[in-house]
């Protein structure tokens, strides 16, 4: 699994371990998401859903009630097993050099890309704002505030304001399901737009949503065609897209191949 962090320092930083390194349980701290601690503990952010059931208890049975303190089990994880010391083996018999067969790796030795984006710990700005868009990222502890609006905005190419996403996840998307998570809010609730522009073979149009004063989590999907010349995949946003003056803030976004 190759996971691509844009954070100050590795995403496990904002996840206090409860344990050792093979703890079962995790501290959750401001900022994080069910998405960036599956992304962080158990390989792949698509695994969030695992990591809700598995702590239903804990969150009343409601992915969206995560809140700074709670501690989650992990799925999967186990304490550290004593060991014994091992058994002396028989020498094996030697091979001679010319014996030994090459062996070529697995046809799918491909691993899927997750790419995410905590604003709670960016250093450095992400998002393009083209004109008649304004960003203000707010770095590094806060969430990034999207403006703007322009007439007809298209969804293809670099559609709205832009993230260039990077080039393993446009190779491993292609011909897949790509999977487009966010956390955000509206300072009143309305409505934004969110697209997948693959900038050469298609792109998902714009994705309405509705979205209120509370942080909340929004997803959707898009069947990515198979890749002709690679021009860069690219997520837009656009994020007042009735033109009310809104200011949409985004805490967090996460981009994976579907299972």
């Amino acid at each position: 699994m190759s996971r691509h962090f844009f954070l100050s320092s590795c995403l496990a930083g904002s996840v206090l371990f409860a344990q050792s390194a093979f703890a079962q349980a995790v501290t959750v701290q401001q900022g994080d998401t069910l998405f960036s601690i599956a992304s962080a503990q158990m390989g792949s952010g698509q695994q969030w859903r695992e990591l809700c059931a598995a702590n239903a208890d804990v969150l009343g049975g409601d992915c969206d009630t995560l809140q700074p303190g709670m501690v989650l089990n992990i799925p999967g994880t186990q304490a550290p097993v004593a060991v014994s010391d091992p058994v002396p083996e028989a020498m094996p018999d030697v091979v001679e050099p010319d014996m030994v067969e090459d062996v070529a790796p697995p046809a799918d030795a491909t691993a899927p890309v997750d790419v995410v984006y905590d604003f709670s710990a960016l250093l450095a700005p992400v998002f393009t704002a083209p004109e008649g868009f304004e960003v203000d990222h707010q770095l590094p502890e806060g969430p990034a505030r999207l403006s703007g609006n322009t007439q007809d905005a298209g969804s293809s190419g670099r559609p709205g304001i832009y993230l260039k996403l990077p080039d393993a996840l446009e190779q491993a998307v292609s011909g897949k399901t790509v999977v487009v998570e966010m956390l955000a809010r509206l300072a009143a609730p309305g409505q934004i737009d969110i697209a997948y522009s693959t900038s050469d073979v298609g792109n998902s149009g714009w994705q309405r949503f509705e979205l209120g004063t509370a942080y909340d989590r929004i997803e959707f999907r898009y069947d990515v065609p198979e890749m002709r010349k690679g021009n860069g995949d690219y997520l837009g946003i656009l994020p007042d897209p009735q033109g009310t003056g809104q200011v949409l803030e985004v805490s967090f976004i996460g981009i994976s191949v579907a299972p």
